[in-house]
C-alpha cells in the first residue's frame, strides 16, 4: 500500500511543479498547463495532507510535499492576501475604479428581464463612489442600455461615457474620456475598449478587457448533475469541454499578449481593468500583471472570490494600476444580478 501511495505522491508532485511553471508557459506550447493553474489550490492542499500522513507513518517522505509547499508560497500570494496595505492618502490624488461584468444585465434566472436600477443598483453604494467604472457584458439592447446609462450618470455624476454599439464593453467616467480604440475578439463581448481619462491636468490610459470566456460552466453543471460514468454521452461531454477549454485558453493568451503590446505602447500609465477570465496563477494573469500593481494584492483580504458561478473559489475580475501608484482600498461587492461580482480599488496617484 505504502508503494502505491509513493507513486501517487509522485505524480501530485510532477503535477504541481507544472503548476508552478505554468505562469510562464503559452498555452499554444502546452495547453494543459492552463488547466493546471486553475488545480493549484487543490493540489497543494493535497500536498498539506501527504505531508500530514507521511508524519503520522512515521516516514521521510512527507520532506518532499513540505517542498513543494515552499515553493508554492509565490502562487498562495497571489491566490491569498492576508496582511492587506493601508496607504496614506497624504500628498496623493484619489482615483475610485470600479469593475463589473454584469451578465448582460439579467435576473437572477438568466432571464432578459428589465433590471430595476433603484432596486437593485441603488442598494449597491460603492458605484456612488466611483470616479470611474468599466462595465462587460453591458445589455446591446439600445433602449436598454440608454435607459441604465442614463441613470448611472443622473445617480452618480460619471456623465461621461463610452461604448460600442452591439457590443458589452462600457467605460462610464466622473472625468472627461477622449475614445482612443476598440478591438472585438470574434464575434462575442469579448474584446478591449480604451479611452484617456484626464485627471486634474494627466492623462490615464484606461483600458477596459473582456478575455475569451472558457463556455465550459453549463457542460459542466450537466455533467456533476445528470452525467454517469459508465455512459458514453457523459464522456463525450468531458471531451467536448476539454476541447473548448484548449481553444479558449489559447486564444486568451493571444489576446493578453495584444494587450501587454499597447500597454508597451502607450505614451501614458496604463489603467487595466476588466474580465480576464483567469486566475492568478495563470499565463495570462503573468503577462498583464507584469510591472503592475494588482489592487487585490496590495490591499485585499482572504480570497477576493469574483466569480459566483457554478466554479467555487475563482477570482478572474483585476484592477491592475501603474507600479507608481498605491493601493488604499480592495472589495469585491454583490449586486442583485450577475454571476460575477464588482471589484472596486481606491486608487492613490503620486
Amino acid at each position: 500500500m505504502k508503494r502505491v501511495f509513493r507513486w501517487i505522491n509522485i505524480l501530485l508532485l510532477a503535477g504541481t511543479l507544472l503548476a508552478f511553471l505554468a505562469p510562464w508557459v503559452s498555452p499554444d506550447l502546452f495547453w494543459p498547463a492552463g488547466f493546471l493553474t486553475l488545480s493549484l489550490p487543490w493540489l497543494l492542499l493535497l500536498n498539506l495532507l501527504f505531508v500530514l500522513g507521511w508524519a503520522l507513518l512515521g516516514q521521510k517522505e512527507w520532506y518532499y510535499s513540505l517542498i513543494a509547499l515552499a515553493l508554492g508560497i509565490p502562487s498562495l500570494r497571489k491566490l491569498l492576501s492576508v496582511f492587506p496595505a493601508n496607504t496614506e492618502y497624504i500628498g496623493k490624488t484619489e482615483l475610485a475604479v470600479t469593475t463589473f461584468n454584469v451578465q448582460g444585465m439579467l435576473d437572477q434566472e438568466g432571464k432578459p428581464e428589465w433590471v430595476d436600477m433603484e432596486s437593485q443598483w441603488a442598494p449597491f453604494p460603492v458605484l456612488n463612489l466611483t470616479d470611474v467604472l468599466c462595465l462587460q457584458e453591458f445589455t446591446s439592447n439600445a433602449k436598454k442600455r440608454a435607459h441604465y446609462l442614463q441613470w448611472i450618470a443622473e445617480q452618480t455624476g460619471m456623465k461621461h461615457q463610452l461604448y460600442e454599439p452591439g457590443h458589452g464593453l462600457v467605460i462610464c467616467s466622473a472625468y472627461p474620456l477622449r475614445r482612443v480604440d476598440f478591438q472585438r475578439f470574434g464575434n462575442r463581448n469579448n474584446g478591449y475598449l480604451i479611452a484617456d481619462i484626464e485627471i486634474e491636468g494627466r492623462t490615464v490610459r484606461l483600458i477596459n478587457v473582456h478575455l475569451e470566456s472558457n463556455d465550459v460552466t453549463r457542460l459542466a453543471q450537466n455533467v456533476m448533475e445528470e452525467g454517469r460514468l459508465q455512459e458514453r454521452e457523459t464522456w463525450v461531454q468531458v471531451k467536448g469541454m476539454a476541447g473548448r477549454y484548449r481553444r479558449s485558453v489559447k486564444l486568451r493568451a493571444r489576446q493578453a499578449g495584444a494587450i501587454r503590446q499597447l500597454m508597451a505602447e502607450s505614451p501614458h500609465p496604463v489603467l487595466l481593468c476588466g474580465d480576464f477570465n483567469d486566475v492568478p496563477t495563470s499565463y495570462v494573469y503573468q503577462k498583464l500583471s507584469r510591472n503592475m500593481n494588482d489592487s487585490f494584492r496590495q490591499a485585499g483580504l482572504g480570497l477576493g472570490v469574483t466569480y459566483r458561478g457554478k466554479i467555487p473559489g475563482l477570482r478572474i475580475d483585476y484592477i491592475l494600476a501603474p507600479e507608481s501608484w498605491a493601493v488604499h482600498m480592495h472589495q469585491v461587492s454583490d449586486a442583485a444580478f450577475s454571476d460575477h461580482r464588482a471589484v472596486n480599488a481606491i486608487l492613490l496617484m503620486p
